[in-house]
């Protein structure tokens, strides 16, 4: 009898422990809602565009997922008061797949009559807590085709109230 005893007992820690690592890993991965709003600047980088500075309000609403390999999927809409997604005026939903270093790109799907299809802002980059973003706004070079580069591109940086914090945030998040 006491042989049994310790059976269940051990039967009912084990069934406990599993639950408990189950409950765990489904509140882990489950999506959590995320909302943010931010004043933040958008600037051209280079010597030659040094007065290219505007300020942004960026707004994000949607719901984050984490992964078990620590990477992490937001679904949801991101505005940006003063720069307008390309394409996408009326829909603004994006994905964005975000590595655990906190680099995502962001894809928005549009359809237009001439050429449907993803359109990419390229990178991303957001700190652990999503409270520091840096957007790298790619820039049409010739008709249909996009590019940023780090000797004149454009980044959206918030929160940053200047150039100066814009870029400090920007090459603080993209290490």
């Amino acid at each position: 009898m006491c042989f049994l005893s310790k059976f269940k007992i051990v039967t009912l820690a084990v069934a406990v422990g599993a639950c408990a690592v189950l409950v765990l890993f489904l509140w882990y991965i489950y999506s959590k809602p995320y909302t943010l709003q931010v004043q933040g600047i958008q600037c051209q980088l280079g010597e030659t565009h040094q007065d290219y500075v505007e300020p942004v309000t960026i707004t994000i609403n949607g719901t984050v997922q984490k992964r078990l390999n620590g990477s992490q999927i937001f679904k949801g809409m991101i505005e940006i008061e003063g720069e307008g997604l390309p394409h996408l005026e009326d829909q603004k939903k994006v994905l964005i797949n975000i590595d655990k270093r906190g680099r995502g790109t962001i894809f928005d799907y549009y359809f237009d009559q001439d050429a449907p299809g993803p359109f990419s802002y390229d990178s991303i980059f957001i700190d652990d807590k999503f409270e520091s973003l840096t957007i790298l706004v790619k820039k049409e070079v010739k008709a249909g085709a996009y590019s940023w580069t780090s000797d004149d591109g454009i980044i959206i940086a918030a929160p940053a109230i200047n150039r100066e914090e814009a870029v400090a945030l920007s090459e603080k998040l993209m290490r």
